[in-house]
């Protein structure tokens, strides 16, 4: 009897500590961390993607269009937001913690360079 109660609290210890090895801590929905910051992503109504780009709990840039061609409608699917998004967390000035083309749309170059279509 006490070496099945031994033998089961052993068995308990190991499968809590593997458990807990697995389990990582899991971001909010929509929200990735990069180079300290926060991306925080959204579904349009239209069906494209924005974001936010956080630095603790201040917006740091709110892209509510398409950063390219400021379409309401958003970037086509998750992955160009991320893409656009951690290339502008990239761009940010690590001292004034701005980003150098706040309110203006981004270049061309930037949507080929990251292999977003921008039609």
């Amino acid at each position: 009897m006490k070496k099945r109660l031994l033998l089961l609290v052993v068995f308990a210890a190991a499968l809590y500590s593997t458990y807990a090895q697995n389990t990582a801590p899991t971001p909010k929905n929509g929200e990735i961390s990069f180079n300290g910051y926060q991306i925080r992503l959204q579904k349009l109504p239209a069906g494209g993607y924005a974001y936010d780009i956080l630095s603790g709990e201040r917006i740091i840039v709110h892209q509510d269009k398409n950063p390219f061609t400021g379409s309401a409608i958003g970037l086509k699917n998750r992955e160009d937001a991320v893409k656009t998004a951690k290339w502008q967390v990239i761009h940010i000035n690590p001292v004034s913690k701005q980003v150098m083309l706040d309110k203006q749309l981004l270049p061309a170059e930037v949507a080929k360079q990251l292999n977003i279509e921008t039609n």
